[in-house]
Formats: C-alpha cells, sequence, structure tokens
C-alpha cells in the first residue's frame, strides 16, 4: 500500500470518526435538554404538592391568588376543599380527594425521577463515547499534518 493510499485511508476515516462526534455531541444537547425539562417538572411537582399541603392547612375561608394565565393572579376566597381538579392529559380531568392528588402528583414525579437517571445515563455514555473518539481524532489528525 502506497503512502497515498494510506493517508486516503486515515482521511475517510478520519471523516467517519468526526462526523460520529458530531452526532453525538448533537444527541448529548438534547438529552441535556430532556434532563433539564425533566428536572425542572419534577421540582414544578414538588412545588404543587407543597402548595396543597399548605392550602389544607390554612383552612377554608382565607384569601388566596388564583393564576388565571398570562400572568394574571385573582384574589379569592376559598370555600371549598374537599376535591381538586387534576389534568390527566387531553383535556381530561379527574376531582380528586387532595390527598389522592399528592398520591398522583408522588407517582408522576417518581416516574420523571426514573426517567432522568435513565436519562443521565444515557448522557454519561454518550460523552463517554465522546472522550474515545476524540484521541483518535487528534492522532489522526496529527498524522496526516506530518505526512503533508
Amino acid at each position: 500500500m502506497s503512502s497515498e493510499e494510506s493517508a486516503q485511508g486515515k482521511y475517510e476515516l478520519l471523516q467517519k470518526l468526526v462526523a460520529e462526534y458530531e452526532y453525538l455531541r448533537a444527541v448529548a444537547q438534547a438529552l441535556e435538554e430532556q434532563i433539564r425539562l425533566a428536572e425542572s417538572a419534577q421540582q414544578d411537582l414538588v412545588v404543587t404538592m407543597v402548595s396543597i399541603q399548605e392550602l389544607g392547612e390554612k383552612g377554608l375561608n382565607k384569601e388566596l391568588l388564583v393564576p388565571l394565565g398570562s400572568g394574571v393572579m385573582a384574589e379569592t376566597v376559598l370555600a371549598k376543599y374537599d376535591k381538586l381538579l387534576v389534568s390527566l392529559g387531553l383535556n381530561i380531568y379527574a376531582r380528586l380527594e387532595p390527598s389522592k392528588v399528592v398520591e398522583y402528583l408522588n407517582g408522576r414525579r417518581e416516574f420523571l425521577k426514573g426517567r432522568t437517571d435513565e436519562l443521565v445515563k444515557d448522557y454519561s455514555a454518550t460523552l463517554q463515547r465522546m472522550g474515545l473518539l476524540e484521541p483518535k481524532i487528534n492522532r489522526l489528525v496529527r498524522e496526516l499534518q506530518a505526512g503533508q
């Protein structure tokens, strides 16, 4: 094999490794965003569960601020607290006791925690593979530059 053929083989291998590295970088960025969103959703669920508990402790006939959307709040007085409406998705709501709502939300939090753990594992594996590619890419670049 001539040195020209050897250089061509190294160049083709370098192209493949760089393409894989770029793909893995995009995957890592997507996983990082999914992890961030899942962790944010978990925090939101915890805040909601604490709010439900605190609302029950305040009792009835206490003033509350209720979000109406788009940053608009309404002042209201809580007159009834035996059931809460919980979105199950697809515009479907269930009327549940506060303790059942907390159980439901805790189940969703546990699911998200498990999913976050899976995402972190995938993210770590992706970074590890990228770390293995970097020295190979750098070595090929040095060898190709030295051959010129």
